[in-house]
């Protein structure tokens, strides 16, 4: 959030039609340390974070501790004049801050608070009061991307749930959303098969239909059996005569 938003939590969601509390927890800590330390430690860094445990809040603050050293002062005294300047700013929305341990803060949301920002989402089921996006982007997201003369695993399934996921929370947003898929190609296998057709059958034979579906397929499952049929490693490896007996039956059926 900008420097300039309004100093008190509510006062900024009221004015602004999104607000990200933890950029605003940011911005609102660095004014504080400034007002009660002077710019001496304007460029220290706010250290907000979400609480790792919910016995610490909602967020916590541990800005207090790394400048103890510059301000030759203990992280506690440090945390209790930033709890008398962040006060005035946090009491409509955050509980007062506590002080836990050496000198770190914890914040946790006032229950009215959040109970009226559920109550506002109900009054708008479509978007729960989350407004699209003023510029929308063009956004591509490339995920997944099977080869599909390859085996499948899970991990291909991973990454296309996560890919979709970030696809719809953009077009949520309202960003106009590309989805790449490249599922691979088969030149290299194609051109294995090409040269094992060139090296040992005709194709006269081969695009001519004078057998039979069932002689067909048993001779494809045949030749790509053979050893040395595409190189030293490939036709021992079952899923590649699986994949050459499937490439020559679309070829004979062409």
């Amino acid at each position: 959030m900008p420097t300039a938003c309004p100093r008190n939590l509510l006062a900024a969601v009221e004015a602004a039609p999104a607000v990200y509390v933890k950029n605003w927890l940011e911005d609102e800590v660095k004014q504080a340390l400034t007002r009660a330390f002077g710019d001496e430690v304007a460029d220290a860094l706010p250290m907000v974070t979400a609480a790792t445990k919910p016995e610490f809040g909602d967020y916590q603050c541990n800005a207090a501790m790394p400048l103890s050293k510059a301000l030759k002062s203990k992280p506690r005294d440090i945390a209790e004049k930033l709890v008398q300047e962040l006060k005035p700013s946090l009491g409509a929305v955050f509980e007062d801050p506590e002080i836990a341990g050496p000198g770190f803060l914890n914040l946790r949301f006032k229950p009215a608070f959040i109970g009226d920002r559920i109550s506002r989402m109900l009054t708008d089921p479509e978007r729960l009061g989350m407004p699209a996006v003023e510029k929308p982007a063009r956004v591509i997201v490339d995920f997944s991307s099977p080869n599909i003369a390859k085996e499948m695993h899970v991990g291909h399934l991973r990454s296309t749930i996560i890919g979709d996921t970030l696809c719809r929370l953009a077009e949520f947003r309202g960003h106009n959303v590309l989805r790449l898929n490249h599922v691979g190609d088969w030149g290299t296998q194609f051109g294995m098969l090409i040269t094992f057709l060139r090296d040992q059958v005709s194709f006269t034979w081969v695009l001519g239909h004078t057998h039979t579906h069932t002689h067909t397929h048993t001779h494809a499952h045949n030749l790509a059996a053979r050893p040395g049929l595409l190189g030293r490693k490939g036709p021992q490896r079952p899923r590649y005569r699986g994949m050459c007996s499937l490439a020559i039956e679309c070829v004979l059926l062409l």
